[in-house]
């Protein structure tokens, strides 16, 4: 089996969730131009877009199917992660980003997620662990 150890993914499902807004994060903004989702932390600048083919796990099949390759393993989007907002409030967008993450991947046994988690604060990070009460599996 060969395995990609090291790509990016966003769920569609978490894009089209966010540009309607149906979840509410006070310190997040997403702006949707030309096609592309900007999100913007904390009043800051808006960061880069996140790239069509981050989100295209059809695309990503086919080329990893043209190079041999069985699994990638996929994190987010860098750019997604919020580092910059309060601790209370990214550990949420953390948790919101890993459900999304896990649901994206569910349908596409070649991706293997990772987990995001918040590193605003030094205690955030194991709070959050604690709170996963049963292990995640992707395998087939």
């Amino acid at each position: 089996m060969i395995i990609d150890a090291h790509a990016h993914y966003v769920p569609p499902a978490f894009l089209d969730e966010v540009a309607t807004r149906k979840r509410s994060f006070p310190s997040v903004k997403v702006a949707v131009a030309d096609g592309g989702h900007r999100f913007a932390f904390a009043g800051n600048d808006p960061k880069r877009p996140v790239p069509g083919g981050m989100s295209d796990p059809d695309a990503r099949k086919r080329w990893l199917a043209a190079r041999g390759i069985d699994r990638q393993v996929v994190g987010g989007w860098l750019d997604l992660f919020g580092y910059d907002i309060p601790a209370d409030e990214g550990a949420d967008w953390s948790r919101y980003l890993n459900a999304h993450m896990l649901s994206g991947v569910r349908p596409y046994p070649f991706l293997v997620p990772l987990a995001t988690v918040p590193l605003q604060s030094a205690g955030m990070p194991p709070r959050c662990w604690r709170k996963r009460s049963t292990p995640v599996s992707t395998a087939p």
